[in-house]
């Protein structure tokens, strides 16, 4: 049956003879109606193409409906898988995504803070380079949920994978193999109390709490942006094969390049290992090792989280996936 234009739920109720509310229970699924009523009403809503009203309804309830995400960009696996995941999850719920880049630019991330809470939205998931109080004090006078995803942000929610557990596990995985050099690569430190670098802050906790724990390993920490000749220098004529811990697969990729172009045996020169677990690593021959990071998972619990916030149930306030190591083919 053809119908030039929507109906609204008002008359969808006239037309079922039941009341707005009953209507509304049965489009939203909720308890309290009979199946053979709600079936009646769903198939009328379909045949006269009933649309819900959010504008309506955000004014009558407060809510939209809708929900903040803001990531560093989309070129990054991790931030693509992530956001999808939450997309996924909050579409299943009956919530509108507004997918938002803040190209690591601390003035733009706290604008989309600003225009998200303009709109309305009932929560906001981002992974944060703002680090400031002054900045954290802003979110929070927004009176927003917000969930803090992969970086901390001091007095809000967490959802991230446990990076330093994960270091110290790989660093445990060189030790039982017989290494004592092990060096550790971590460009972003040079951006230290500059912009918010919590996940690769934690990452290199871990290898510094094993160093700690074990007085006989030795190796340098590579924060600098020369890192590739740093290491190079250092890897060049050692005493013993030594390994090299990276905080993330793009410095493993970059080290490894730099090697093939030196001519150098990859399976000789050092063991490399990564972290992150991107699917590309797949397509190299040796493969190396790296650590996973579950950006899957992590993006559906930061969801869930926020969800559980704007709903007012009892709500973790922190939640740390493991990331296990994925072993390459290159022999330790």
């Amino acid at each position: 049956m053809g119908v030039a234009m929507a109906i609204k739920a008002a008359e969808l109720a006239k037309m079922c003879n039941v009341s707005r509310m009953t209507v509304d229970r049965a489009l939203k699924n909720k308890k309290g109606i009979k199946e053979e009523t709600r079936l009646r009403i769903l198939k009328m809503a379909e045949e006269y193409g009933y649309r819900p009203n959010f504008l309506a309804s955000s004014l009558s309830t407060g809510t939209t409906h809708s929900i903040g995400i803001i990531v560093f960009d989309l070129y990054n696996q991790h931030f693509s898988y992530m956001v999808n995941a939450m997309e996924k999850y909050l579409s299943e719920q009956g919530f509108l995504s507004y997918i938002c880049i803040s190209d690591k630019n601390p003035e733009r991330e706290r604008q989309l803070i600003d225009d998200l809470c303009d709109r309305k939205v009932d929560g906001i998931a981002f992974v944060p380079i703002n680090i400031s109080s002054e900045f954290c004090e802003h979110v929070h006078a927004k009176g927003v949920p917000v969930v803090a995803v992969s970086n901390r942000l001091k007095g809000f929610p967490f959802v991230g994978g446990d990076g330093a557990a994960a270091v110290y596990s790989g660093m445990e995985c060189f030790y039982n193999h017989g290494y004592r050099t092990i060096h550790f690569v971590c460009p972003p430190m040079r951006f230290k109390n500059q912009q918010n670098i919590y996940t690769q802050e934690d990452r290199l906790n871990g290898y510094l709490s094993f160093i700690k724990a074990h007085p006989e390993v030795h190796g340098e920490v590579i924060t600098t942006s020369d890192y590739i000749d740093r290491l190079v220098r250092l890897v060049s004529n050692p005493e013993e094969r030594p390994g090299v811990f990276c905080s993330s697969d793009h410095y493993t990729l970059m080290i490894r390049k730099r090697f093939i172009e030196l001519g150098w045996d990859l399976n000789k020169c050092c063991y490399l290992m990564g972290f992150d677990g991107l699917d590309y690593l797949n397509h190299l021959t040796p493969r190396p090792t790296s650590v996973y990071y579950p950006a899957e998972d992590i993006g559906r619990a930061a969801a869930q989280m926020l969800l559980d916030i704007i709903h007012g149930h009892s709500a973790d306030r922190e939640v740390l996936l493991p990331c296990p190591i994925m072993q390459g083919t290159v022999k330790m």
